[in-house]
């Protein structure tokens, strides 16, 4: 039986490896890409943006830098904020087969956060896996039903055969001393 949290973590669940795919390959492009000393012109926006209790602030400048010899402009979304007119900015650029891409380092912080939340859910997927696949193991190993008799009556209880070989001494002593017979299942 599922719990409603259940279903919801099913629906959660390809939303949040979307998400992750997206920030992996603009991870991906933003480490590939090459870095180029710019100068701000000016601040396009200030974002602010929420997660929980903690805020992150993005500010979107428009900057100009040196890319093979041109002077060119663009917008730099960073986490660098409170850059004035005229100060150094990095602008890195991703120009594979002359597409011409200027990279923020926000995905990347985004990509290496979900890195590092699902590695340690696989973890622990790993490890709850372990313990259900381990607690499923010594189920099926117990399922041995095994015939005691006292006096005249039947009793069956599951014994596992671990525990028969590790006990046979302890039967014998039981039937010679109480006489209580002991029989395997067929």
């Amino acid at each position: 039986m599922r719990t409603s949290s259940g279903y919801l973590g099913i629906v959660l669940l390809p939303i949040f490896i979307s998400l992750g795919i997206v920030y992996l390959v603009s991870g991906i492009r933003y480490k590939k890409s090459k870095k180029f000393r710019g100068r701000v012109i000016d601040s396009k926006e200030v974002e602010i943006v929420h997660f929980g209790r903690d805020g992150e602030i993005y500010e979107t400048y428009y900057v100009s830098y040196a890319f093979r010899g041109k002077i060119l402009k663009g917008e730099v979304r960073t986490t660098e904020t409170g850059l004035r007119p005229g100060a150094k900015i990095d602008v890195y650029v991703y120009d594979p087969e002359g597409v011409h891409e200027i990279q923020s380092d926000i995905d990347w912080k985004h990509f290496k956060h979900y890195a590092m939340a699902g590695s340690v859910m696989v973890i622990m997927f790993l490890i709850f896996g372990l313990i259900a696949w381990g607690m499923e193991h010594i189920d099926n190993d117990s399922n041995y039903k095994n015939t005691v008799t006292f006096g005249n009556q039947n009793h069956t209880y599951e014994l596992s055969e671990e525990f028969i070989e590790n006990n046979e001494e302890s039967l014998e002593y039981l039937h010679d001393k109480y006489g209580i017979e002991y029989k395997t299942a067929e």
